[in-house]
């Protein structure tokens, strides 16, 4: 791991910990709670940024990635809104999820899964 993304992720795990001590002092509906988020959720995506050169189709024998042109940018590893995370069926232990926000070098306007019953 990089100094720099392991000084990314100390940052983080710091506003993590305040956040949550200030939400146990003040709630979340506190002006420093949230204010305190708002940093937390900075310094998270801060310290998911990767080398546009790790993630391009075929790095590191993966055959899937990013285009080769998004080589040389630092690529988050979510969308600023976050990840979209569904529950899709089934008892516990025997189910699915969908999961869409990587940034996987798609359009944001791709990443909206929809899900439909399947009845056997």
């Amino acid at each position: 791991m990089a100094s720099d993304t392991r000084s990314s992720a100390r940052a983080f795990v710091r506003s993590l910990n305040i956040l949550l001590k200030f939400a146990r002092l003040y709630e979340f509906g506190h002006v420093r709670t949230a204010a305190q988020f708002e940093t937390t959720w900075k310094e998270l995506h801060a310290a998911l940024l990767r080398p546009g050169r790790d993630l391009i189709v075929g790095a590191h024998g993966v055959g899937e990635g990013i285009p080769a042109s998004r080589a040389e940018e630092m690529v988050p590893k979510f969308w600023d809104d976050g990840l979209l995370i569904v529950r899709a069926g089934g008892s516990a232990g025997m189910f699915s999820a969908i999961c869409a926000g990587w940034t996987g070098g798609r359009a944001r306007g791709q990443t909206k899964p929809i899900t439909k019953e399947i009845r056997l």
